[in-house]
């Protein structure tokens, strides 16, 4: 049962006689040491694009990148298809009249591809297809259960004796809402006697988010009676971090805003990673001084991005939504909303004040915008139409927030007296700006598909690391277009 081969690699890794030991060698070393993905990755966020200077496309990308990206004939729909589409053996060509992307820019992407991009679904596989029966015996039960932990021996009492179902409602008081009644439906093949006393069960996962699958995969080690599990995982900004936050020898272009300290800091037994071998991997060139892998909330955050899915139409409208905040975000500065960002040379300073708001530690590439962030969340469509009707829609909402009076105070005093003639004047000074921010995001949602094959990877090897797995296998359920979280986790008992 299962594949040949416990990872659906690209043929250049079968070929190559390593498999899946070089591939997972490579993947942590790649995941760990390159400068650009960890930068891409959790090193930097959209609202930052253009509130520092030098301006952080400066600093991100290299010069001979930039230049090729400012050409008038690479759009940002040429350099998605760079990204994914493109053979880069013929850029690299003589064909090609040296005209083409940087070495280093192809030397980039093509590491990346190796580490990130698993085997498809054949075409006209039956793999990804739903075969639902309309005949014959079987049963729907529906269980109500906090999942904290993996244990799922209430479960497995509601699956024997179905009258344990109001027992273990009443019993539950930690779940807030729940059904009025959960119910059992079974057609005539399926009675009280044809029901298994010693049940043989697998868990299924089908996009569970954050650290729902950790919990299913350990429902396998936790259960006697559960023989197999298969775990589609989602939503990977949701797991919590088991490690702590990284040291600031890892590039980060990032302020230490809340949200990233309460999730770096979680020390979660549960979150990620799962693995003995990735939480004491010695990350290389540190001299032994960095071990285990780590994901900020940023990286894991892009890994749900599906940029191979990205067609003309949506690209350019979320394009233009990142752009607009990251002016908004500059617009909040200028006018003194935001604090300034720190300068590079001052890394790993104590937390200071600014207009009373704290502006916490930077890393050794930086820090932005200290204080709490200005959350706006979603704006109606007709708020996209131009820049002044986005800020126009934007300090409203903020100003309507009776759960942040302090800020809607503070904005309406600091941004009440702007004119539209000055929202379009910042929308003329950083249009060319659009491109530079478009591309950077290309480039963050492409190198985080190196993130998620982390994460995958490191569930596959703590199934391995158990006693009592027969065999573990990672493959591809969907088409990417159906759903770009299409890779199952699968775990068999000897």
């Amino acid at each position: 049962m299962g594949p040949d081969q416990p990872l659906p690699l690209p043929a250049e890794w079968e070929q190559s006689g390593g498999g899946a030991e070089a591939f997972v060698e490579s993947l942590l070393r790649f995941g760990t040491t390159s400068t650009t993905l960890r930068t891409l990755c959790g090193g930097v966020h959209i609202l930052d694009f253009l509130t520092r200077e030098p301006d952080l496309y400066s600093l991100v990308l290299p010069a001979g990148w930039r230049d090729y990206f400012a050409r008038d004939d690479v759009d940002v729909a040429a350099v998605l298809d760079l990204l994914m589409r493109r053979d880069l053996g013929e850029l690299r060509s003589p064909s090609s009249g040296g005209d083409g992307p940087p070495e280093d820019l192809l030397a980039f992407v093509a590491d990346e591809s190796t580490k990130e991009t698993f085997n498809g679904i054949p075409k006209g596989s039956k793999k990804a297809k739903l075969h639902l029966l309309e005949e014959g015996g079987g049963s729907i039960q529906y269980i109500e259960h906090r999942l904290e932990d993996g244990n799922l021996d209430h479960v497995v009492q509601q699956i024997l004796d179905p009258a344990k179902v109001a027992e273990q409602q009443e019993q539950d008081t930690q779940t807030k809402e729940r059904a009025d009644q959960p119910f059992l439906t079974s057609t005539p093949a399926v009675t009280s006697t044809t029901r298994a006393q010693d049940p043989n069960l697998m868990v299924i996962s089908l996009h569970s988010c954050g650290n729902l699958v950790h919990h299913g995969l350990r429902s396998l080690i936790l259960n006697p009676s559960v023989k197999a599990v298969a775990m589609i995982g989602c939503c990977y900004n949701l797991m919590t971090e088991r490690l702590g936050p990284p040291s600031y020898k890892l590039p980060q272009l990032r302020p230490n805003h809340p949200r990233l300290e309460a999730t770096a800091n979680a020390f979660d037994p549960h979150g990620f990673p799962m693995s003995a071998r990735y939480a004491t991997y010695p990350i290389p060139e540190t001299d032994g001084s960095e071990v285990g892998v780590r994901l900020n909330i940023t990286a894991r955050m892009m890994a749900v991005q599906a940029p191979q899915n990205w067609g003309a139409a949506d690209s350019e409208a979320f394009f233009t939504r990142h752009f607009f905040r990251a002016l908004l975000q500059r617009v909040f500065l200028d006018r003194g909303v935001v604090g300034p960002p720190r300068s590079n040379g001052a890394a790993n300073l104590d937390a200071e004040m600014w207009q009373g708001r704290t502006v916490g530690p930077c890393s050794p590439a930086g820090c932005s915008s200290g204080g709490e962030p200005v959350v706006i969340g979603s704006l109606k469509k007709s708020c996209y139409a131009d820049f002044v009707a986005y800020v126009r829609g934007a300090l409203a909402k903020i100003e309507a927030n009776a759960e942040q009076p302090a800020r809607a105070e503070q904005v309406r005093r600091l941004m009440g007296d702007i004119t539209d003639e000055e929202i379009r004047g910042y929308e003329e000074a950083y249009g060319r700006k659009k491109k530079e921010l478009s591309v950077v995001w290309s480039l963050m949602a492409f190198a985080a598909g190196v993130v998620e094959a982390m994460i995958v990877v490191d569930r596959w090897l703590w199934l391995g690391e158990q006693e009592g797995i027969e065999k573990a296998w990672v493959e591809p359920v969907f088409d990417y277009a159906m759903s770009p979280r299409n890779l199952v986790v699968v775990g068999l008992k000897k």
